[in-house]
C-alpha cells in the first residue's frame, strides 16, 4: 500500500469508528493511490500492531498517518500526570502524547523503513508533541482535509506545488514540524460525495457507522474551537442521492442500520431535517441514529421533533452548557438560561413521549455560574426524570498563539478580559481564573458532579445507536440506570471478538 492509515481511540465500539482517516482513503484511492485504513490501534501490543501494519507496507509505501481525533480519548486523560493532586498544582495545558504503543510502533517503522513519512491528522494533529518522530501534521481549517492530503501526497510525488502549512513547535516539547493547514486548490466538494466503506475496510453487522451529511457549524459559540464555525445554513450538505446510496450499500453488504450523525448541528435548518426525513421514508428497511442536536432550534421550529423522529432518531445529545441565565448568555447560548428548563422536559415526556434519550451536557467554569447554580441545574434534572447529564470543564489556552503554537482559539482564549477571564503562566503551565472558578476548581467541581449524577443517569445519547447494535433494546436503553448495565460479559466480551474477528479479516485480506 501507498498510504497507511492508523485509527483508534477509547470507547470506538460504542461511539463509532472516526470517519476521517475512512474519507481519505476513499479520497485518495479515487485519485490513484492505494490505501489501507488499520482501525482500533489501541487495542493491539506493539508487536502486534508492527506486525499487522508491516503486512501492509511496499516499496512504494509512502505514508503512515495517524488519527488523532478519536485517539485523543487516550491522549488527554485526567491522571495524576495532568493534576498533581497533592500539591493541588495545574499541570499544562494538555498533557499531549500519543500513547505508548502507538509511539513505540512508529519508531519501530521509522527505524526499519526511514522512507516512509509519519504523520498526524484530526483534530488534536497540532497538540500532539509526536516524540521527535512526526515528520507534519495535517488539520483543514479552510479546505477540506480532502485536498490537503491529496496536496501533500503530490508534492511528496515530485510536485512543485505544496499545501500552505506553518511551523509549529508543539506545546509539551518535540522537534519543530510543518503543520498543514489549507490547499491551493479546491476540489473536494462534500454535496458531491460518493463515499463508499470499502471492502478493505473490514466492517462487521455491530458496526454503529457515522454519517457525514454536513460540514462546518452555523454557529459560533465562544468556547468553541472547532474548524469551519459561522457557516450558511444551506452550506456544505451532502447530496440525499449519495447519502441513500451508501445507506443502501451499508444494508446491503454489512446488515447495518445504526449510526451516528457527526454533524457539528445537525438540525441546523429545517430544509436539512426535510430532506433527510424525506429520503429515509424511501429506504426498504428503518435507520437509528444519534446525533448532536440544537433544542433551541427544536423550540424555535416545532416541526423539526417530528422530523428527527421519523428519520429514526434514537439518541439526542444537547449542549446546553449552563441554565444560569448571564452564564449562557454569555458563552452565546441564552436560550438556556431562559426556556430550557421548562422546555427540555416537555420534550423528553410529552413531544418524543420519553422515546428517545436525550443527553443533557454542560460546562463547569463559565463566568457568572457558581457551585450552588451548578447544584441548581442537577436538581432539575433529577426532580424531571431526565435521561443523561454530564459536566465537563471548561478549557481554555489564553491569547499566546505564538507560544502553544494552536491553530484554532475560541472567542474566550482570545478576548478573556471581555467575558471575565484572566489568564497567567505558571511553571506548571497556562492557568486562567474568573469571578468564581479557576482551571483547577473547574476540573475537580467538574470530576465530583459527574460521580454524583452517574448514581441516577441512564445510557448518553451518544452511544445509544451503538446499545442497539450490542443488543440492548429500545426499551432497556429508556429505562435502566447506566451504572446497571452488564458491561461484562455482554458488553466488553462482545468487543473483544469483534476485535479478533477485525484484525483476522485485516490480516487475511
Amino acid at each position: 500500500m501507498e498510504i497507511i492509515f492508523w485509527s483508534g481511540g477509547l470507547f470506538t465500539r460504542l461511539l463509532s469508528r472516526y470517519i476521517g482517516p475512512y474519507k481519505l482513503a476513499h479520497y485518495i484511492r479515487k485519485k490513484g493511490y492505494q490505501s489501507q485504513v488499520i482501525d482500533f490501534c489501541h487495542v493491539l501490543t506493539t508487536r502486534e500492531l508492527f506486525g499487522i501494519t508491516e503486512k501492509f507496507i511496499s516499496d512504494h509505501t509512502k505514508v503512515l498517518a495517524i488519527s488523532t481525533t478519536f485517539l485523543a480519548d487516550n491522549i488527554f486523560k485526567f491522571s495524576d500526570t495532568y493534576y498533581a493532586r497533592a500539591s493541588n498544582k495545574f499541570h499544562k495545558t494538555y498533557q499531549a502524547k500519543l500513547p505508548d504503543n502507538i509511539i513505540e510502533t512508529a519508531q519501530m517503522i521509522k527505524d526499519r523503513y526511514p522512507n516512509i513519512k509519519i504523520i498526524l491528522g484530526g483534530y488534536m494533529s497540532d497538540r500532539i508533541n509526536g516524540e521527535n518522530i512526526i515528520d507534519s501534521s495535517i488539520m483543514g481549517y479552510v479546505n477540506a482535509s480532502e485536498d490537503i492530503f491529496l496536496e501533500y501526497l503530490q508534492f511528496l510525488g515530485g510536485r512543485k506545488i505544496e499545501p500552505k502549512f506553518q511551523i509549529i513547535n508543539p506545546a509539551f516539547g518535540g522537534q519543530e514540524r510543518k503543520h498543514y493547514f489549507d490547499s491551493n486548490f479546491k476540489n473536494y466538494n462534500i454535496e458531491t460525495d460518493d463515499f463508499l466503506w470499502h471492502k478493505n475496510d473490514v466492517i462487521q453487522s455491530n458496526d454503529t457507522l457515522p454519517l457525514d451529511i454536513s460540514r462546518g457549524c452555523i454557529f459560533s459559540c465562544k468556547f468553541c474551537n472547532y474548524p469551519h464555525l459561522g457557516k450558511g445554513k444551506f452550506d456544505y450538505i451532502r447530496g440525499m442521492d449519495k447519502l441513500r446510496n451508501e445507506l443502501i450499500y451499508n444494508y446491503e453488504n454489512f446488515n447495518v442500520t445504526n449510526y451516528i450523525i457527526i454533524d457539528d448541528t445537525f438540525n441546523d435548518s429545517v430544509f436539512k431535517l426535510e430532506n433527510f426525513c424525506n429520503m429515509t421514508k424511501t429506504l426498504p428497511f428503518k435507520i437509528n441514529y444519534n446525533a448532536y442536536v440544537r433544542a433551541d432550534l427544536c423550540h424555535r421550529f416545532p416541526v423539526m421533533t417530528d422530523l428527527l423522529s421519523e428519520s429514526g432518531l434514537f439518541g439526542a445529545y444537547h449542549g446546553l452548557e449552563s441554565l444560569h441565565p448571564l452564564a449562557s448568555k454569555l458563552v452565546g447560548k441564552a436560550w438556556s438560561g431562559n426556556q430550557a428548563k421548562d422546555y427540555i422536559p416537555e420534550l423528553y415526556h410529552n413531544i418524543w413521549n420519553k422515546k428517545i434519550p436525550m443527553h443533557l451536557n454542560f460546562i463547569v467554569g463559565i463566568t457568572h455560574d457558581t457551585k450552588e447554580s451548578i447544584l441548581d441545574t442537577i436538581k432539575w434534572f433529577k426532580e424531571n426524570q431526565l435521561h443523561s447529564i454530564k459536566f465537563d470543564q471548561l478549557l481554555l489556552y489564553g491569547p499566546d498563539n505564538n507560544k502553544n503554537k494552536l491553530t484554532i482559539l475560541n472567542e474566550f482564549d482570545k478576548n478573556g478580559p471581555k467575558y471575565g477571564y484572566d489568564f497567567f503562566d505558571s511553571d506548571d503551565g497556562i492557568e486562567w481564573k474568573n469571578n468564581n472558578w479557576n482551571n483547577i476548581s473547574a476540573y475537580s467541581f467538574s470530576t465530583e458532579m459527574n460521580e454524583l449524577v452517574r448514581e441516577f443517569i441512564k445510557a448518553p445519547s451518544h452511544i445509544s445507536a451503538a446499545l442497539l447494535s450490542f443488543g440492548f433494546t429500545k426499551d432497556y436503553i429508556m429505562n435502566t440506570l447506566y451504572k446497571d448495565y452488564p458491561w461484562k460479559p455482554q458488553v466488553l466480551n462482545q468487543e473483544v471478538n469483534l476485535n479478533k474477528d477485525y484484525f483476522f479479516k485485516l490480516q487475511n485480506l
